[in-house]
């Protein structure tokens, strides 16, 4: 069984959850009757309706690799320590600092343009320029019969 702490804390979510079902079903009106029905603070009950997800359970901004990459980590440690080779330290840090680098730089590619795009998005604009000037010369050899 948990502790008194930790099933309070349960207890507690569980009542702001049904405290934003029931405002988002129209049930109840307002964020006050929310807060006097469920007995949950009001603040807490705005920012689950307006998307801001409890801090108890949310990945940390300060973490640097996805739980996927953590997850690799450890599998990597038990096999060298499974060889009899446990690794030390400083190369535990440098596996979890290339594991992070390259997570960033898949961020970087796919926030960023590729050279290719670039190049189409330069021959669309070049071709749609080469399309208005012969539409002009058309209109110009038009007029100028």
């Amino acid at each position: 069984m948990a502790p008194p702490q930790q099933q309070e804390a349960l207890f507690q979510k569980g009542r702001v959850d049904l405290g934003v079902q029931a405002y988002k079903l129209g049930q109840i009106t307002t964020l006050r009757g929310v807060k006097k029905i469920y007995d949950v603070s009001q603040k807490t009950v705005k920012r689950r309706i307006s998307g801001i997800k409890p801090k108890r359970g949310s990945a940390a901004p300060n973490c640097r690799l996805i739980p996927l990459q953590e997850e690799s980590l450890k599998q990597w440690i038990l096999s060298m320590d499974q060889r009899g080779m446990p690794p030390r330290i400083a190369t535990v840090r440098q596996m979890a600092s290339i594991l992070a680098t390259q997570c960033a730089r898949r961020l970087q590619q796919r926030q960023q343009p590729s050279d290719r795009d670039e190049h189409h998005a330069s021959a669309a604009y070049a071709n749609r320029q080469n399309i208005q000037h012969i539409r002009a010369q058309d209109v110009r050899q038009l007029y100028s019969r």
